[in-house]
């Protein structure tokens, strides 16, 4: 048998300093390595337990909550009422109604706003504003908020043609509270909120005031700022609530806290106590489904701001006037168009306005610039009306009042015969060109991209600053 040969010192301290090197080696990569995959990992990591955190989350509201109602069209509808409460002085007048749309297809949710000087036939026999139908309908029946809201909601259908299923009513001290139960809300404001006559508790004023630029409101800054009514009309007062109401949801759904099934629980308790509604827990979880599905949010206030000289101060949604009072016994209420003091629920274009803006969505993401040409031989326009009537400009009213973004108006350099669109840049605008064919009778669509020279005679002074020059042509008489 072969005798293997002893190691000396020296050979064994050289390969021990060996081993210890590649182990000091081996452990620094080790290190290194881990260090570069924790760096490498940590974010993928953490995305995977926020992606598996949110399928819990859906998983356990997709089999615990009920799908909430929806209509014909495939919306969900809610009527949210903010009033005095029983404590406030005239507490039951509705002081602020508003129809919510939530179009899941479009992933949008579309705002109404009903102003409170709407004059509306009561269901016993006579007629008032319709913030006061809600209070009549309350003590009438015994003092039911729930019977109110129901009559409320009935009426509202009829005025818009939509049907709510749901109601949520919020007195103004359930609104403080759940504000404040959030943390508060945050808003962005373009100039400083100033209302010089902001009505105090023992009924005397004082100056409500907020800064420009970010702004963050407790509940009782957050009530203030709604109900505001010396710093700017009704009419967009009523779209500083539809503001507060979009971020109380932004605020829930970006707080993911809020999306455990504890939380849930504990913030329709929360709920329950600041707000009545018929909306369940299981209706609740269900619509919360949806929480990643909501991208849009777009304010409309049916109002009477009609400047109809020049378009561009022109409040959209304007399907209302102001009567004169001698008809209404000396009362300053508000009319639909065309509505008169003998028939005062005239509500086709109230209606029609609300179908759109519910469910054509398309056309209000967009947002497509729209300058309007008058391209229609004058002698037409003598020979049907007897003068020269402007053709623009009335065009241009009809669209931005419904949601159009009519940038300006002009003449065109030449006749044409068939009313023309002609889109700018590459984006194919269909939603907006579809939606305008429900307005004008579009007969030509040109796209310059693929024919840059088709209206060669268009300078640039009339391209700029749009998406899309519409030019009415002959055709457009008829």
């Amino acid at each position: 048998m072969r005798k293997l040969k002893r190691k000396t010192v020296k050979e064994r301290k050289q390969s021990s300093w060996f081993y210890k090197g590649m182990r000091s080696l081996i452990l620094f990569l080790i290190i290194w390595v881990g260090i570069a995959a924790y760096l490498w990992w940590a974010p993928k990591l953490y995305n995977i337990v926020a992606v598996l955190s949110n399928w819990g989350i859906n998983r356990v509201l997709s089999s615990v909550g009920t799908p909430p109602q929806k209509d014909q069209f495939g919306n969900i509808n809610f009527l949210i009422v903010g009033y005095g409460g029983r404590h406030h002085q005239w507490g039951m007048l509705a002081d602020s109604i508003m129809l919510a749309s939530y179009n899941p297809e479009q992933e949008s949710v579309t705002f109404v706003s009903i102003p409170r000087d709407l004059y509306v036939k009561y269901p016993w026999g006579w007629g008032g504003r319709i913030n006061a139908l809600f209070a009549s309908a309350y003590y009438k029946w015994g003092r039911d908020v729930n019977y109110a809201a129901q009559v409320l909601m009935d009426k509202v259908a009829k005025i818009t043609g939509i049907k709510p299923d749901y109601y949520a009513l919020i007195s103004f001290k359930w609104f403080v509270d759940f504000v404040d139960y959030i943390g508060g809300l945050d808003i962005y404001l373009k100039e400083p909120f100033v209302d010089p006559k902001y009505p105090t508790e023992d009924g005397g004023y004082t100056t409500f005031y907020l800064p420009a630029w970010e702004v963050h409101l407790d509940g009782e800054t957050a009530l203030k700022f709604a109900r505001s009514r010396h710093s700017t009309s009704d009419f967009s007062r009523a779209l500083r609530q539809q503001l507060l109401i979009q971020k109380i949801f932004e605020k829930i759904k970006k707080d993911k806290a809020y999306l455990s099934p504890s939380k849930i629980k504990e913030l329709r308790g929360e709920f329950n106590k600041m707000v009545t509604t018929n909306l369940s827990l299981n209706e609740m979880l269900g619509f919360l489904r949806y929480k990643d599905k909501i991208k849009y949010f777009f304010s409309f206030v049916l109002n009477a701001e009609c400047e109809r000289d020049f378009f561009e101060n022109l409040t959209p949604g304007c399907m209302m006037y102001f009567p004169p009072r001698a008809d209404f016994g000396g009362a300053a209420v508000i009319l639909p168009i065309w509505a008169t003091a003998n028939n005062p629920e005239f509500y086709k274009n109230i209606k029609d306005f609300v179908f759109n803006i519910t469910n054509n969505v398309g056309f209000l993401k967009e947002s497509a610039r729209i300058k309007i040409l008058n391209g229609i031989d004058k002698k037409l326009v003598r020979k049907e009306y007897g003068y020269l009537k402007p053709m623009a400009r009335p065009t241009a009213f009809l669209l931005k009042n419904n949601w159009f973004n009519v940038v300006g108006i002009a003449n065109s350099p030449q006749v044409i015969t068939g009313t023309t669109a002609v889109v700018i840049w590459s984006w194919d605008f269909k939603a907006t060109l579809d939606n305008l064919r429900l307005f004008l009778p579009i007969t030509n669509v040109v796209y310059l991209t693929q024919d840059p020279y088709a209206f060669g005679w268009l300078s640039w002074d009339l391209l700029t600053d749009a998406d899309i020059v519409l030019i009415l042509g002959n055709d457009f008489l008829r």
